[in-house]
């Protein structure tokens, strides 16, 4: 998928979807501190940005996508998700095969 020009202008393969303390340095920081955005840190301070990657909870994976990644190439096509809100609206629907039929559901 990376290999293709126009997902390169679009993504960032490297890019950290979650990241705690454990994996903050002046390095990363400094790569990062050229992106908007959730995962960048434009217009940030290095102790706000290490101050607030303290408080949080070790995830297992720093890459949302770990195990679906191969030398950072994504293995077997696109990866998938469905993001199913807490409103009820979708209960009795009959999509629940569908649903779960993505690599990743956010409910």
């Amino acid at each position: 998928m990376m290999t293709m020009p126009e997902m390169q202008s679009r993504y960032i393969a490297d890019m950290p979807v979650l990241i705690w303390d454990k994996h903050f340095t002046n390095s990363e920081f400094q790569r990062l501190s050229k992106y908007h955005g959730v995962n960048g840190y434009l217009d940030s301070d290095t102790d706000e940005v290490k101050g607030a990657l303290e408080g949080l909870s070790s995830p297992n994976n720093r890459y949302m996508f770990d195990d679906r990644l191969n030398n950072g190439k994504p293995k077997g096509g696109c990866i998938t998700c469905a993001i199913i809100g807490n409103g009820g609206i979708m209960n009795g629907s009959r999509k629940g095969q569908e649903i779960d039929a993505h690599d990743y559901v956010f409910r």
